[in-house]
This record gives structure tokens, sequence and C-alpha cells, in this order.
């Protein structure tokens, strides 16, 4: 009854959050204008991520253990609304992201290696690493925020089925969230989740990933965000050779790919597809080792 409580409350919280985003996006000019690396033809709101943000946090603002993953989440947004409303270079908001992943760290969200020095900085390119694949996967109506959904849906199972309370909690809130944020967010999207929004469902995945380390090791958070993973690393390499500053956008993602050949809601259901079995394949080697 708990659980369904928890996803039921971030589902209708999000429902109703996102319209008063959308509202205040255009009264602040926080929207996002078509360009020639855009798929949209007409500007749309990029608040999102607040919307998302405030659904996920306050249920699990009720529960000791997840008040941290709250806390997390709005520290990310607050870096990724600064970039949705002022557009900020983007070495500040990757120096804002090692400052965020410092603090995670120094609250104990840790991966353990010898020496510290070590363990820090891989956790930093851990949590940094995911936040920004999930931010580069945000390029279709209903992408991010479907294929984060699926991922999530199978880190609550693997959470439920090694006893760890508080991810299940956090992964059921983030679920509700995101599955209401999509009402708005398929295509044809009115609202876009913005940084605010891919940056702090990053940080959540990262912190998840973290957490449940010593549990189920650490290949199998990397299994099931594999999706973000391989087009992060697919577009890193691919304009390393074309030698193309690592942080311009393009169109030669993995899901652009997709959508030229299949269509737009096509490729995304791909997409959603490639999630459901890397998550399958996760939790085939959980079941497994």
């Amino acid at each position: 009854m708990l659980y369904t409580i928890i996803i039921l409350g971030s589902f209708i919280l999000s429902l109703v959050l996102v319209p008063a985003a959308k509202f205040l996006s255009a009264r602040l000019g926080a929207v996002d204008v078509p360009q020639d690396v855009k798929i949209h033809k007409t500007a749309v709101s990029r608040l999102g991520g607040p919307a998302i943000v405030i659904a996920f946090a306050l249920p699990l603002l009720f529960f000791a253990g997840t008040r941290v993953y709250a806390f997390a989440a709005i520290l990310a947004c607050a870096l990724g609304l600064v970039d949705d409303i002022k557009n900020i270079p983007p070495q500040a908001k990757l120096t804002g992201e090692i400052i965020l992943a410092v603090i995670l760290f120094s609250l104990g969200f840790a991966l353990e290696f010898n020496p510290l020095s070590l363990s820090l900085m891989i956790t930093i390119l851990w949590l940094v690493g995911i936040s920004n694949a999930v931010n580069l996967i945000d390029g279709l109506d209903g992408l991010a925020a479907g294929t984060a959904a699926i991922s999530a849906a199978f880190f609550a199972v693997i959470a439920y089925m090694v006893g760890d309370n508080t991810i299940l909690i956090v992964s059921l809130a983030l679920i509700g969230a995101l599955v209401g944020f999509l009402r708005y967010n398929f295509h044809p999207a009115s609202i876009f989740m913005g940084d605010s929004g891919s940056l702090s469902i990053g940080f959540i995945f990262g912190i998840i990933g973290v957490s449940l380390a010593d549990k189920v090791g650490y290949v199998i958070p990397l299994i099931i965000l594999a999706l973000p993973i391989l087009d992060t690393l697919y577009a890193v390499i691919r304009r390393g050779i074309n030698r193309k500053p690592i942080f311009r956008a393009d169109l030669g993602h993995i899901y652009n790919t997709l959508m030229t050949r299949f269509g737009h809601t096509e490729a995304v259901f791909i997409c959603y597809l490639a999630a459901a079995m890397s998550g399958l394949l996760g939790l085939a080697v959980f079941l497994v080792v």
C-alpha cells in the first residue's frame, strides 16, 4: 500500500505541476527555440525539470533515508535551471556538476576504491558521466523521460529483491514523476524537461548506482543504463574523430539515426525497447551472478 501511495502521489503531483511550469516558462522566457540541431519547429517550454523534481522529492521528504536523494535532485535541478534560463557556458555547468559530485561524495555516496583519492575520482566520473549521459539522450519527445522510467523500474525490482527499501522508494517516486511528465512530453511535446530535469535524473541514477554497488556490484547499473551510456560514448568518439567540440550538439546520436530511418515516434519506441532489453539483461546478470 505504501509503495502504491508513493508512485501515485508523485504521478499526480507531476500531472498538476507541469502545466504550472509551462505557464512560468512563458513568463521567464525559458523556451527552447528551434535551431539547426533541434527537432521541434516551434518554441517549447523547457522548465519541465522543476515539476519533475518537486513531484519526485516531496514524497521522499516523509522518509529519513530518502531525503538526501531529494536534496541531491534539488541541487542538480537548480544547476540545470540556471542553464535553462541563462544558457551558461558548458565548462561552467561541468564545474557545477563536479562540485555537486564532491558534495555527494562527502555525504557518503562513494564508490569504494583505494586510495581515497581514487575513490573520489571514480565517483565523480560516475556521477558526472551518468548525469551528462541522461542529458544527451534527451533529444526526442518523450525519449529521456520514457527510457529513464523504464530504467527506474528495473532498479526498483532489483532494490526489492535485495531488500533495499530506500532505493525502492526512490525508484518508485521517480517512475511516478516521469510518467506524469510524459503526459505532456510525448510527441508532439508541449514541454521539455530541460537540463534541470535531465541533470537531476542523471544524478539520481548516479547515486542509485553508487548505493547499490556494494549489493549488486558495479556492472549491473552500467548494463541497466547502457543506452544513454553507449550513446554518450558514441558522441564523444564521433566528435573526437570529426575534430568537433565535445560539448557542441549535433544530429549524429543513435536516436537521430533511428528517427531519420523510421520516424519520430517509432524511434522513441525502439529506444524504449532497447532500454527494456538492457534492463532485462541487467536483471538476468543479477539473478545468475
